[in-house]
């Protein structure tokens, strides 16, 4: 069987490889259909990233590479292997792609259970202190600058790309920010009960955690971090505490502690943490740097009120409700004609069709909706020209997006138009200084922004506007004779030319001679019989009746019947010329021409 084997980056061969059999506790699957995900990708452009690199076996599985690429896959069962009881041969799977060591802890939140796992996580305990520095103080850093160790920049490495490529998945796939720079750790007992039974359970939580990117080095086989916001109290330990023991650390000043010096300084907010572990039962804490992924996913707007006072919020609630359908929006456009619309007024920063242009005038008449956009249709762009024609209009836009891709695409297309700086992206860390000077610029540039002059660039619009609709309505005019438009004609026209035997004559008929034609469907009939008997080719203008005017039925009798005369004629002409030249015994004419004269020279006796 062939298989996609991965040796290293950039490196997939397709090689022949031994059928594999089902050992015990195995299930041997015949792929009907496998997936290419953003793994993948990464592993070919950056890896080996969860792929083993070689001489070195996977932890879990033991695998060496090459290994064969594809992990999102539905088939078959084709085989079970001793002790599969749950499954049948002939059944049809898909496979979840995870696989997890025994001894691995997966707690459902991370930001309270952390467990250290060494390729999805980088000990900074022992970094460089100038590296270190260096990342602290918000500078891109080379993660070999802040791990000389060999042993442990290797270790590094490895979970580097990991940590990079579960950042990227998770912002793309769920729109969230989990490449965190932490700084310090917490541990406390939580009482709980569960079963009726008082227990007690050990959180093991972040204290500090600020955004943090990690890209490859362009040149070498390095990556770059860099502190991507600022630092903040792990939320899910503040909600927690609060909760159990009624202490609120959210009032703590994070923002004065720790960036003190313009650069950040996670030690005084440790500090003031193990101030307040005296009021918590066994907490302790410990001062480590690390780097991880977390996701606060407890932080919900929770469920949409089905009691809403709002039509589209209850609308978008029954959506989840089996049965129940939202209401159909059956608004009327507010809007002018397009061709009767003021170019001033025009708001759109992209090109927008028919389809699009109602939905945009539908946002601005005020109706609140949602849309199903069909694959293709470029929704992105539709919403870009439906938030600038609503802040042309003095309004304010909330975008939202699924995918943290989405909203990129849509800053990229608010780039590509110029007005990026009428954005504030809301999912970015901003501190109180970051926020006021952003709103300075804003100010500044709202007060020196000029309102452009576009007078002359308007009327010349819809002088243009009306030339084309004249344009159009002279296309669309029926003729009063022919009672057909010049646009009905072209496509008329094109499709004939476009089908299998359409027709390849140049003849042209002119005006004056198409109104003299009253019997149409005679006239018609009569052309197409032409065509049959190839009058409209190119051949005829080599035939003796070319040019030939016969203008009735008459005439054309009368030509016929001397035609035929005359090939009689000159048949019995032919056969006396034989015979004379036989008698005399005189060389046969070349030509016709010459024979007819040879034998008029001796029938007349004409001199030579």
């Amino acid at each position: 069987m062939k298989a996609a084997r991965f040796y290293d980056r950039n490196d997939i061969r397709i090689e022949d490889i031994p059928a594999p059999e089902a050992a015990a506790g195995e299930v041997l699957v015949k792929v009907a259909w496998c997936g290419i995900c953003g793994t993948d990708l990464h592993e070919y452009l950056d890896g080996p990233i969860f792929c083993p690199q070689h001489g070195h076996p996977h932890p879990i599985s033991g695998e060496d590479s090459p290994v064969t690429l594809g992990h999102e896959f539905s088939g078959v069962v084709e085989a079970l292997g001793e002790g599969v009881d749950d499954l049948q041969v002939g059944d049809h799977v898909v496979v979840e792609p995870y696989i997890i060591r025994d001894d691995v802890y997966t707690g459902p939140d991370a930001m309270l259970d952390f467990n250290q796992v060494d390729y999805v996580h980088i000990d900074l305990s022992e970094a460089n202190p100038s590296g270190l520095a260096q990342l602290l103080a918000g500078r891109k850093t080379r993660l070999s600058t802040i791990l000389r160790d060999k042993s442990q920049l290797e270790a590094g490495m490895r979970s580097a790309r990991t940590l990079r490529t579960k950042i990227y998945e998770l912002a793309t796939d769920h729109g969230l920010d989990s490449g965190y720079f932490v700084a310090g750790t917490a541990s406390w007992l939580s009482h709980d009960t569960r079963e009726d039974a008082a227990y007690e359970k050990r959180f093991i939580a972040p204290i500090l955690m600020a955004p943090l990117s990690i890209t490859p080095h362009p040149k070498d086989d390095d990556f770059e971090l860099r502190l991507a916001g600022s630092a903040r109290l792990n939320p899910a330990m503040v909600r927690q505490i609060k909760q159990e023991y009624g202490i609120d650390l959210g009032t703590m000043d994070v923002a004065q502690l720790a960036n003190s010096m313009s650069r950040l300084d996670p030690e005084p907010v440790i500090e003031r943490m193990r101030a307040s572990a005296g009021r918590i039962p066994g907490m302790t804490i410990e001062s480590k740097y690390f780097i991880s992924t977390f996701a606060d996913l407890k932080e919900s707007l929770g469920e949409l009120p089905h009691t809403a006072i709002t039509p589209l919020v209850r609308d978008l609630a029954a959506l989840k409700v089996p049965g129940v359908k939202p209401r159909e929006l059956n608004a009327h456009n507010l809007q002018p004609p397009l061709d009767q619309r003021d170019p001033a007024e025009e708001m759109l920063l992209l090109d927008a069709d028919a389809n699009a242009q109602e939905i945009i005038d539908t946002a601005v008449s005020g109706f609140s909706f949602t849309i199903t956009a069909a694959p293709g249709t470029e929704p992105l762009r539709t919403a870009v020209n439906i938030a600038s024609a609503l802040m042309g209009r003095g309004k304010s836009v909330l975008v939202v997006g699924e995918k943290r891709s989405t909203l990129a695409e849509f800053s990229a297309l608010l780039k590509r138009t110029g007005i990026e700086s009428l954005r504030y992206d809301l999912l970015a860390e901003h501190d109180a200084e970051a926020q006021r000077a952003e709103f300075i610029r804003a100010i500044v540039r709202n007060e020196s922004a000029e309102e452009p002059n576009s007078e002359d660039l308007n009327e010349e619009l819809v002088a243009t506007r009306a030339a084309l609709l004249d344009h159009t309505r002279a296309l669309l005019n029926k003729d009063s004779n022919w009672q057909i438009s010049v646009y009905s004609a072209l496509q008329r026209l094109a499709e004939l030319t476009a089908s299998e035997d359409g027709p390849a004559t140049r003849v042209r008929f002119d005006r004056p001679m198409l109104d003299s034609l009253m019997e149409r469907e005679q006239v018609r009939a009569e052309l197409v019989r032409l065509g049959e008997i190839d009058g409209f080719a190119a051949a005829s203008r080599t035939s003796p009746w070319y040019r030939a005017r016969l203008v009735n039925d008459e005439e054309a009798a009368e030509a016929y019947a001397l035609v035929i005369t005359l090939k009689s004629s000159l048949l019995n002409l032919r056969e006396a010329m034989n015979h004379t030249s036989a008698m005399l015994g005189l060389r046969p004419g070349r030509t016709y021409s010459y024979s007819v004269l040879s034998f008029l020279f001796i029938r007349y006796k004409l001199p030579i």
